[in-house]
């Protein structure tokens, strides 16, 4: 849920414990909570996550900072506290 009126459809399945990354865009600045939640495979779903505030739009360095940091685990000790 992205708050905006608009969520992702189901994704995976996958495996537990994996992590699965989104991405979305944003029509409006603003502050959002985003939620997610889980199904299994037998159609039991999970409780909705508690919700993490975000804030758009980021600075286009901040986004690019952010994807470097994320696809470069390494970076994240340089550029960590430019982030």
């Amino acid at each position: 849920d992205w708050d905006d009126g608009t969520d992702t459809e189901w994704l995976g399945p996958y495996n537990s414990g994996q992590t699965i990354i989104a991405s979305h865009i944003w029509d409006s600045k603003g502050n959002y909570a985003i939620k997610v939640k889980a199904k299994d495979i037998y159609g039991g779903e999970s409780f909705w996550s508690d919700p993490l505030e975000i804030s758009m739009p980021k600075s286009t360095l901040q986004y690019q900072l952010w994807l470097l940091m994320n696809h470069y685990p390494f970076l994240k000790g340089l550029l960590g506290t430019f982030y």
